[in-house]
């Protein structure tokens, strides 16, 4: 027994007065700086204390957070600062691990693969605060932010237990699909157009993206799944993947999703004719309660950017590419400094482009100027590096197909980056280091593999799939 689980043990004698005492001083101290804050601090205490005792249902946990702030239910400012749930979840993860590590002994971080790009880009981001001689809170932020994310990534390959794989992404399914039912039950309109929701910030893109990094994996688990009753999630992902992109009314989302589909239909390729039942139940779903007008107002703009969009934001985006562009090209270099694109804009423009680029390469470019690309263009080949070699390292069919559903959730994050701004997307990240779990079970052999689920097998034809469900 670890010294942490007999503190633990220890302290469960007198678990009901300490918890009186520890909670009414924690209350009262944190309602004296904001009313909102014992709410969050006892979330906060609960993740804490989770991470400590079970660190294997942390990651589960943190993908649940990530899923609910996307959707914006779980945002809140307090104190002038905005925070969610996964913010919470993702620092008192790591404050917890930290305990543990040092009172067990364990190592903090082991260093993965992708750890020198992401070394290399974060040196990168504090050069260009340099370059650009300003330090301010947004900078500090935006760095902070990138080293988290990259904090969380360690983490959670060395939370996911590497035997309990297959489950944690059954379970992350589930949570998913709940996740998208929540999102279904309001209104496209509403999806769309609600920006803020309490306090963060709800952008229906990054709601698209979140789904297509993540719904490969899914995919990828379920379709191999030899029990008549996964079939059900199955579905049910086949029809509210396309259903919740259709209402997030994203246009870079519904074109991520056109050019994946096919690397999804290789995925489930054992499975699929659940293609079959889902494009029959999709049009009964949309038409039910996806808004037909809404649709038509926002995709058309794809081919017709002046059609029936009030805010013109394919030719705003037009404009904000082009000022990158000649933002790089007048500093190749050095760049105009991190996180200083929007200033540097509205100074370049007469203020016609006052937004961030909503293109990341671009926006690297233009911040960071050549030493950007380098670092990144250098974190982005490791992590690719890696997944190419998982996949020839696989033993099995099953791990392999998961491998491939990593690649597929990673080539979406790089689609859809070219319409956004996400070098500190949380859900990428996570996926990132549910990928490096992925990649070090690929060196363990064909047994091992066998007794984790993750063996070769036949799956069962439809007609044998309903013969066990009866």
């Amino acid at each position: 027994m670890s010294p942490v689980d007999r503190l633990l043990r220890g302290l469960s004698r007198y678990r009901f007065l300490a918890l009186a005492l520890g909670v009414g001083v924690f209350i009262g101290g944190l309602t004296v700086v904001d009313a909102r804050l014992p709410v969050l601090g006892l979330v906060a205490v609960i993740f804490g204390f989770i991470a400590l005792s079970r660190p294997e249902i942390t990651a589960p946990l943190v993908f649940a957070s990530i899923m609910m702030e996307e959707i914006g239910r779980t945002g809140i400012s307090v104190a002038g600062f905005p925070l969610t749930l996964s913010k919470i979840a993702v620092l008192s993860m790591i404050l917890a691990w930290t305990v543990r590590a040092v009172v067990d002994g364990r190592q903090l971080i082991k260093l993965l693969p992708i750890t020198p790009g992401m070394f290399a880009v974060t040196l990168s981001m504090i050069f260009g605060i340099a370059v650009a001689g300003k330090a301010g809170p947004v900078q500090i932020q935006t760095v902070v932010s990138f080293v988290l994310v990259c904090l969380m990534a360690h983490l959670i390959e060395r939370l996911i237990p590497i035997t309990s794989l297959s489950w944690l992404v059954r379970i992350m399914g589930i949570v998913a699909l709940g996740v998208m039912v929540i999102q279904f039950s309001k209104s496209s309109v509403e999806t769309a157009y609600d920006e803020r929701y309490a306090g963060a910030f709800l952008d229906p893109n990054m709601w698209a993206m979140t789904l297509l990094l993540f719904a490969p994996l899914v995919f990828a688990v379920y379709a191999e799944e030899k029990r008549w009753y996964w079939l059900i999630p199955l579905i049910m992902f086949t029809v509210l993947l396309p259903a919740n992109i259709l209402q997030s009314l994203s246009r870079s989302g519904l074109i991520t999703t056109v050019l994946v589909t096919p690397a999804i239909v290789f995925i489930s390729w054992r499975r699929r004719w659940i293609f079959i039942v889902g494009l029959a139940i999709i049009p009964f779903v949309i038409g039910a309660f996806v808004s037909a007008d809404a649709m038509v107002d926002r995709y058309i703009t794809l081919v017709d950017s002046d059609y029936g969009e009030a805010d013109g934001s394919m030719v705003q985006r037009a404009e904000l590419a082009r000022t990158a562009w000649l933002l790089f090209r007048e500093n190749m270099v050095l760049g105009v400094g991190q996180s200083h694109f929007i200033e540097s804009a509205i100074a370049r423009t007469s203020g016609n482009a006052h937004l961030i680029a909503h293109n990341t390469y671009l926006n690297i470019a233009a911040e960071l100027g050549f030493h950007g690309i380098i670092t990144h263009a250098f974190f982005f080949f490791l992590v690719a590096r890696e997944g190419v070699r998982a996949v020839f390292r696989a033993k099995t069919r099953r791990l392999q197909r998961l491998v491939f559903g990593y690649a597929a959730g990673m080539l979406s994050f790089a689609l859809m980056s070219a319409t956004l701004n996400t070098m500190s997307f949380p859900m990428a990240y996570f996926v990132i280091g549910l990928g490096m779990v992925i990649c070090r079970a690929t060196h363990l052999s064909k047994q091992q593999l066998e007794e984790m689920d993750l063996g070769d097998g036949d799956v069962p034809s439809p007609s044998e799939s309903i013969a066990q469900a009866a």
